[in-house]
Order: C-alpha cells, then structure tokens, then sequence
C-alpha cells in the first residue's frame, strides 16, 4: 500500500537581504574552494564574491520521487563572453560539490551550443542537446528525479520549450542531501558575472493510500473500504472505480479519508445518481454536488472535466500533473477478448520514464507480472493479460483535482441529450449538432461524457447511463448570460443543472427538467454574477468616488458603516440597476471621520 507520513516540500525564493552565505538551512558545499561560496544577492542565490564554481546543500529525502524546479541565469565566459551556463541540481549528494545524482545545464558561452547532462557521483552517465540555446534566463519548469534512476524535465525560455528524459538506471550516490552548484563568471572580467537562481523548490512526488474497490471482499482487506455504496448500494467490488479513485486522489492531498467516509459525505450532498432503476442508480457525477462534498474535507476543486480532446495523453498529463500540480483520473473504455466491457477510472500517479504509474482499483493479482501492469498507463493501453482475458483500455478523457478555490460555471445534464454553451461573449462549448462534433473556444473548457461503469467481475451489465451522463466545464467564467442548449439523442427524460461557483463565496444556479426526442433543441440559460469587485477609488473636494464591477441589468446597493465591528450597514441610495460593466457611486466625506462601504448584488 502506498500510504504512510507524507514527505516534506521545501522551497527557497531567496527574497532576503545581501549575505555571503546561502541561509535557510542551507550549508556550504564541504569542498567549496577557500573564500568561494554561494549567498545572497539581489535576492537571488549567486557565487560569492564572483569567481569559481562553489555549492550548497541541505538534509532532504528522496526515497520516492521528487520534483525540482526553478529560474536560473547565466554568468560570463572567457572575454567576458555571455550565455554561459554552469549550474546542476542533484539529489542523494553527500554535501561535496560533483556528488550526488545530478543533472547539468552547461554551455560554454554564446557560441557554444547548450547541453543538459546526467551525473552520478561525478561521472558523467548521459547527456542531451536541447532543442533551442540557453539564453540570459532558462525556466527549468520541473525535472523528476525518480528511485528507479529514470529523470524527466521541461525547460523553457525565450519562447522555447523542451523535454528531455534519461532512462532508469542504477543510482550509486547514497547522500542524504539536496545540492546546488553554481558557476561564478569568469574573473579575468572586470566585474565577473556570477550564474544565479531564484524561486527554488523541491516537492515529493504526491504519497497517496490504495483503496482497491474489492478489498471489502478479497483478502488482504483495506480498512475503509466499504461492501457496497451509493443510495443503491450497489457492491464496490463490482462498480466501485470512481469512487475508490477519488478517495485515493483526495489522500495525495493529504486529506484523511476513505471510500467508506467518502461515500457517506458524496450520499449526503447528492453526488450520486439517485434513481428508481437500479441500472441508473449510484453512478457518480463529477459535478458540483462533488465538489460541495469535497468541501467538508479540505479545499480541494474540480479544475477540468473533459473528453475527446485531440491532445496526447502524454502532453496532457504533462501540463496538469507536473506544470500544473493538479491530480488526475483517467476515464477509460475497455475490452475484454475484443468485447466492450464499460468504462473505468483510475488514478495517474507520476511519470515513470516515457509512461505513467497508475493506480488501478479495479483488479488485484498473485501474478507479479500482472501486477506490474496494472501501474502502468502504457500496459493498460496495449493490453493486459488476466485470468486468460486480455483486458485493452482506451483513454477517453480526464478529470483533473486541484487544492484551492477557483471560479467555475458547470452545466450537467442526465440522460439522452447532448449539451452546447454559448458564454456571454458568444464563445461555445461542447457538442456541435450542425457539425456533429465537440468544440473548444474557451481555454481550458471542457466537455465530459460519463457512460455505464463496467462490472468488474465481468459477471453484470454495466452500471449508468450508457447515453453518458454530460457535463461542461468552464473555468474563471465571465459575468452574464450563459445559453445552454439542449439537443435530444433518443426518446426520454431529461435532467439539466447549471452553476456558477465564485471562489469569494456564492454562485447562481438553475434546475430544469423535461421530455426530448430525437433531433429536438430546447435552450436553457443562466445569469453568470460574479461578486462585485471594487475598483480604484478618488478622494477630493468632499467627495468619495468609487466604482465596481458590474452585470448589466443586475441590481446592487451600495451600503456604509463608521466601524466594522457594527453588524447593520445602511444603505447610501437607492438600489442601482447596471446599465454597462463597471457603475459608480459617490458619497460625501464631511459628516464622518471615517466610513466603510461594501456593494451587495
């Protein structure tokens, strides 16, 4: 089980006065040359007092993967020559300057190509020639060291990316230690030019808890798993998936939960499908019902839900796992021999090499080789063999977790109908009836379709809608009217809820309901009102003169207190009907001392 205290973050913006030493913990590289050392300058970490390579380190334990990132600059060559660049970070270092498993961004100078290198303990074990040249700044947005020896990174800078890997490797540096090593420009500079980095930080890959959905019925059991869940209570072990997948994801946040706890919180704000057919029932919906669950445990938020991207896995998981920090379940379709079987989910854990490690709640084998596949994002997708079955999934789409709270508009319809937003400024989401396919004109929007959850057992028909249950996200949503169209796929009922969640608090919502058929379009809308934000104020000639942001049409008072420790505030005028975006109001400053004003939508 991976479970147990989770590992310590560590970060450094090196935002400190001017010191000629590093400070925060770290210490002087034990083989640092006399009277050269790493320390403070202009808030940023730089060579002491200009010339030579010297280094710093500090306790931190790598164990399990960790993720380094930060901003480097470049120190002068021979001539005073720009662009070169010296700097490596490693883990497992025993506090000298070249131990530890380290990775190098070199380049000689301007005209000299740039390189990114593997160390272990001083000697050079790979190497890669990036795909643009290291300019004044580099970004090193992230780089994975990983136990099995295996490295990922990005770099960026001047407009450029790129990723590297190394592949896994036996690790002979045995430190306990983090390090940084920096070059010092060259001193037969006037005024050499020391490399520097800012905005340090190291973070543990996230630790979770495995929750198989079948450990309440197969030995060795799981505490927290329950037998069945769901208003219907439908058996775990058979379509427990989501569930025991986001339970697992909320405990990569730290978050003390389990399926069983989860699921009575999920019961409780209504995130299930609740249902008088018992083939409808229990399916969970990835919603705003979940994320008001999610608030009894933490600030944890829905950040993407959506399928059919046209993006690669690879990409994709890149950008939200480790440029993102967010968390992510994939939503599967599979096979069994050739034969469609359902959906799934399961858990993305980490990048591992060229692949993703996954936690697959679904099956439990003696088989070690079985065992290994089921971590593996690559296995799933080529096959995986099981009790003489050959199980192939197929990435559908994603459904991305974040902490924090953030703006969101959600519509989420039930049953035979696909969806299409139009935002206020006429920007659509979702499925095309005209053209028959999904489109994306808002960043980062997302349109999801949940169908039936297949048995695990293989022994029962799938679990749900199988005309998928639709949701469209929209995230940092724009104020005003908000169209949901409706178009019927089959002959039946409908249910379609739409929400604004505004991470201030409050948010706007709408339920309706009704009969669709084939072809038919039906448009819902819904007035997106973000809360006011007050904008920059004047003081003269008596007068207080504010503004806000507004929603045409929308009423507001603007009200005052002479001290927030008063619970009742009094109108200043008559309430105001928005006529543009932004309204003003103006108040006298002669009668008081002081006043506070506050507008309420």
């Amino acid at each position: 089980m991976c479970a147990g205290t989770r590992a310590q973050s560590f970060s450094d913006n090196f935002n400190r006065p001017d010191s000629s030493s590093a400070g925060n913990g770290w210490s002087d590289s034990l083989d640092n040359a006399p009277g050269i050392r790493l320390g403070i300058v202009n808030n940023r970490l730089s060579a002491i007092p200009g010339t030579g390579d010297s280094g710093v380190f500090r306790p931190f334990p790598t164990a399990s993967p960790v993720v380094l990132s930060a901003v480097i600059t470049d120190q002068n060559g021979y001539g005073c020559v720009r662009l070169r660049y010296g700097t490596s970070f490693a883990i497992r270092s025993d506090g000298t300057i070249n131990s530890g498993y380290r990775v190098n961004f070199y380049r000689g100078d301007q005209s000299y190509p740039s390189g990114i290198s593997l160390d272990d303990n001083g000697v050079n074990v790979a190497s890669i020639s990036p795909s643009f040249q290291f300019g004044y700044t580099v970004t090193i947005n992230y780089v994975v060291f990983n136990p099995d020896g295996s490295v990922q990174g990005r770099i960026s800078g001047d407009g450029n990316t790129f990723d590297f890997s190394f592949p896994p490797r036996t690790i002979n540096s045995q430190g306990a230690n983090i390090s940084i090593k920096l070059g010092g420009g060259d001193n037969r500079c006037g005024n050499p030019i020391p490399s520097t980095i800012d905005n340090f930080q190291i973070t543990p890959a996230p630790s979770f808890t495995e929750f198989p959905q079948g450990s309440g019925e197969i030995a060795p059991i799981v505490p927290g798993v329950p037998i069945t869940f769901g208003p219907c209570n439908d058996r775990t072990l058979k379509y427990g998936c989501a569930l025991c997948s986001v339970a697992s994801m909320l405990t990569s946040f730290g978050i003390s939960t389990t399926p069983a706890d989860l699921d009575e919180i999920f019961k409780r704000h209504h995130a299930y499908v609740e249902s008088s057919d018992a083939n409808l029932c229990d399916q969970l919906l990835f919603g705003r019902n979940m994320e008001a669950a999610f608030a009894e445990l933490g600030s944890v938020r829905i950040a993407f839900a959506g399928d059919n991207l046209g993006q690669s896995p690879d990409a994709f998981l890149t950008e939200h796992i480790l440029n993102r920090g967010e968390r992510v379940i994939l939503h599967l379709d599979y096979s069994v021999n050739g034969v469609h079987a359902g959906q799934h989910y399961i858990f993305v854990t980490g990048k591992k090499g060229s692949d993703w490690s996954v936690f697959d709640p679904g099956w439990r084998s003696t088989d070690a080789s079985v065992t290994t596949a089921l971590k593996s994002l690559a296995s799933h997708q080529s096959g995986i063999m099981m009790n003489g079955k050959n199980y192939v999934f197929t990435i559908l789409g994603y459904r991305t977790f974040k902490l924090g709270q953030a703006d969101s508009f959600v519509a989420q319809a039930r049953c035979p109908v696909e969806l299409l937003v139009l935002d206020p400024a006429g920007r659509r989401v979702g499925f095309d009836s005209t053209g028959g396919t999904n489109i994306f004109e808002l960043a980062d929007a997302g349109y999801a379709q949940d169908g039936a959850v297949a048995d695990a057992e293989g022994l029962a028909s799938p679990l749900g809608d199988n005309s998928g249950i639709k949701t469209i996200f929209i995230p940092s949503p724009i104020g005003g009217t908000y169209q949901v169209l409706i178009t019927g796929t089959t002959n039946g009922n409908y249910t379609l809820d739409v929400q604004t969640t505004w991470a201030s608090g409050g948010g706007q919502s709408v339920t309706s309901s009704g009969a669709t058929d084939v072809g038919i379009q039906n448009t819902n809308s819904l007035v997106a009102v973000p809360p006011p934000s007050i904008q920059p104020v004047s003081l003269g000639g008596g007068l207080f003169t504010f503004s806000w942001t507004a929603v045409t049409g929308q009423v507001y008072q603007v009200q005052y207190t002479t001290s927030l420790t008063e619970t009742n505030w009094s109108n200043l005028g008559a309430p105001l009907t928005a006529t543009n975006l932004a309204m003003t109001s103006t108040d006298s400053t002669v009668s008081s001392s002081q006043k506070f004003y506050r507008v309420v939508h």
